[in-house]
């Protein structure tokens, strides 16, 4: 594979330079952290691009699997490649069957999967999948399903603007600060099992939905649920 993969890249960098060449994709088993490890370390460092992994959670949420999947990966690297760029080739809950098939834990489970690998430090991430009816699915032949309309929403949110990061104090309460492509602060807040009563909406004039509705603020604190809001001024 390590031979393949210094012939593939040599051919792929002469004809188009500026193609990224990626490892093969590793799944979230301790089998394929060794593999990674074995592999970078007999792999030229100036082979690949980036390193490629899958980040289906297995029904977890997000919260629960993203960080420690990406707690082995950085373990499993060689020093050579502790900078390298890592893109998520495939991902989600998984099978339709590992997670629920309530709408709102549907929307909660995109924005919330999305807001880890960005916390996390992936370059990119690719959902599995727009419309297979078995695995994560977006489309259902005729329409978004509530996950797709939701993974629409936090693309609204986060295009254009600048993500300073989430964090938590009592692993319930997320908070996640970015600035508008406008320049105007806002924030992304959510709860991981118990709602937040009378969460402050100081500073912000509007609350937004993952099922694309929003509202005025007047100043009025909001209940945080397991479903992401947006608060913007």
């Amino acid at each position: 594979m390590v031979q393949m993969s210094v012939d593939a890249a040599a051919i792929i960098h002469r004809i188009d330079p500026s193609a990224l060449v990626l490892s093969p994709s590793i799944t979230a088993t301790e089998e394929g952290y060794t593999w990674l490890r074995d592999y970078l370390s007999l792999l030229p460092p100036d082979t690949i691009d980036a390193i490629a992994i899958h980040t289906y959670t297995g029904g977890l949420w997000p919260e629960d699997a993203i960080p420690a999947e990406m707690n082995s990966v950085h373990s499993a690297l060689p020093a050579a490649y502790a900078n390298m760029p890592i893109w998520s080739t495939e991902g989600g809950w998984g099978l339709n069957s590992w997670f629920s098939s309530a709408p709102s834990d549907q929307r909660g489970f995109v924005a919330r999967y999305d807001l880890m690998l960005l916390n996390e430090g992936l370059v990119r991430g690719y959902w599995y999948a727009y419309e297979n009816t078995q695995w994560g699915t977006l489309w259902d032949g005729s329409n978004l399903t509530p996950a797709g309309i939701a993974t629409g929403t936090i693309e609204s949110w986060l295009t254009g603007s600048t993500f300073h990061g989430c964090a938590t104090g009592d692993g319930n309460l997320w908070i996640c600060d970015v600035t508008t492509g406008a320049g105007n602060r806002a924030r992304i807040v959510w709860v991981t099992t118990t709602p937040v009563r009378d969460f402050s909406t100081s500073g912000y004039s509007t609350v937004e939905r993952l099922d694309g509705s929003s509202s005025p603020t007047g100043g009025t604190p909001i209940t945080v649920t397991t479903e992401p809001v947006l608060l913007s001024s």
